[in-house]
């Protein structure tokens, strides 16, 4: 009967040590990879070119390597560029608008757009959240944005 307690306490003992090991793991692999997603924003640097977009621009389709190659129907998305650097966008589902995103934008001297949406519907956000597209093309009435490695948001102007 001693022999059994023993045993029962070594098996809790053991188990306790145990799930205090798999939590500083899990904590420890957490914060390298938080940490690691920060250097990244941080270490991504863009050199403005001091070019501006002037307008309202509705997303009207995106064009995708993957799947079907072609063009798919694009959510109910107005882009409005001021030429202060400013940029607001107007997410919508039946013509109701339901998400709206603000904040400032840089064009790069590399031809890369980048978004850094800073209010999100009424709320400030704590840290800017960056966004980054590369401009394929642009015209008057057309931007072509490029958005990972292989889609294409594709504007037109309002």
């Amino acid at each position: 009967m001693f022999c059994a307690r023993i045993r029962e306490f070594n098996l809790k003992l053991l188990l306790a040590g145990l799930l205090a090991l798999i939590s500083i793991s899990c904590k420890a692999l957490s914060t390298d990879h938080q940490e690691s997603q920060d250097q990244t924003q941080e270490s991504r640097s863009i050199e403005n070119s001091g070019k501006k977009i002037s307008g309202e621009f509705v997303l009207k389709g995106i064009e995708s390597d993957y799947g079907a190659k072609g063009v798919r129907a694009a959510p109910e998305t107005i882009f409005k560029f001021e030429t202060d650097g400013s940029f607001k966008r107007e997410r919508a589902s039946g013509g109701t608008v339901q998400t709206i995103d603000e904040g400032s934008y840089v064009i790069s001297t590399r031809n890369e757009l980048a978004l850094y949406v800073e209010k999100v519907g009424a709320e400030m956000v704590d840290a800017a959240r960056a966004e980054y597209y590369t401009i394929n093309s642009q015209t008057d009435d057309t931007i072509r944005l490029g958005r990972g490695p292989a889609e294409v948001l594709i504007l037109k102007r309002r």
